[in-house]
């Protein structure tokens, strides 16, 4: 093999530093490429919301599978309108939070009835939970909800949500709607796409319904929650959460609809009983008037 000169070795270097650059350069740009590109979901509509999965899941959004998802028990979403959040969990979250919400309940029955209040000794499973933020949107669509077939409870809060991919959800037991524009063909959707034997609770929050009667049939399980304020001890505005159940909502509602047509009926028949009045007072008044002109007619006579 022939010695390479001084000049040939330094091409040499350079051609070999050369090819190293681009090489380095060509795998900077994979890596760049490769990364977006994984962190791109196939299939979910919101990259931001895949991105959150992607760091609650800790795995890239492009390995995310619909299976991933469908696997998980537990969901909570909530927006702010600036930003959001989402919560899941898996068997492990679903059992505690199913021992510390019967504990929760049970402490706020005997409170209630003045019983001794038993201890909660379950903690609230939130260190079990896998999570993730995005950005969040006064008017935030999130279709992205429907790949969780598997969940058993379900929270949603501050977003537009599409009723009809409720049907895919057959675990479903608990489930929250707060400040989602729901209205009466929403409810009569979510009435109609989710198993209402195997429920147990559904909450409603912020949203335009006014005719229940889909849900009447479990109105025990389903509960209204409103937000109002009142002045404390202080002279403070303070604001107050008001929650009942539908039985109760109902209950109220028919009674004060009772009271209303009650009162309109007494205010129908008051120009009845004015008018007898006034037919009194015109009949007295004329008695009078009749003996006024009887009086004159006796006096002229006595005159003459």
């Amino acid at each position: 093999m022939a010695n390479l000169t001084g000049s040939q070795k330094k091409k040499r270097n350079q051609f070999v530093a050369l090819l190293v650059a681009i090489l380095v350069v060509a795998a900077g740009i994979f890596y760049v490429v490769f990364s977006a590109y994984m962190a791109k979901s196939g299939f979910m509509a919101n990259q931001d919301f895949a991105a959150a999965l992607s760091t609650a899941l800790d795995k890239p959004a492009r390995s995310i599978k619909t299976d991933d998802l469908a696997a998980v028990k537990y969901v909570e979403i909530y927006n702010d309108g600036q930003n959001a959040s989402v919560y899941l969990g898996y068997e492990d979250f679903v059992e505690q939070f199913d021992k510390y919400t019967a504990e929760v309940d049970a402490a706020a029955a005997a409170e209630e009835a003045g019983e001794e209040v038993p201890e909660i000794t379950t903690e609230h499973p939130v260190s079990l939970a896998k999570y993730g933020f995005f950005e969040g949107a006064e008017d935030l669509a999130l279709s992205d909800v429907k790949y969780f077939t598997g969940a058993e409870v379900l929270s949603l809060s501050n977003f537009d949500l599409d009723t009809s991919d409720l049907s895919a959800f057959a675990n479903l037991r608990q489930a929250s709607f707060s400040y989602c524009g729901l209205d009466n063909d929403d409810l009569a959707a979510i009435a109609k796409n989710i198993n209402l034997e195997q429920v147990e609770e559904l909450m409603f929050m912020g949203n335009s319904i006014d005719d229940w009667s889909p849900v009447e049939s479990i109105s025990d399980k389903v509960t209204i929650s409103s937000y109002g304020y009142t002045v404390n001890a202080e002279g403070q505005l303070e604001m107050v959460s008001n929650e009942q159940t539908l039985t109760e909502y109902l209950a109220e509602k028919a009674k004060a609809e009772e009271e209303a047509a009650k009162a309109e009926a007494e205010a129908e028949a008051e120009p009845e009983v004015e008018t007898e009045a006034e037919v009194e007072t015109e009949t007295e008044a004329e008695v009078e008037a009749e003996v006024e002109t009887e009086a004159e007619v006796e006096t002229a006579e006595v005159t003459e």
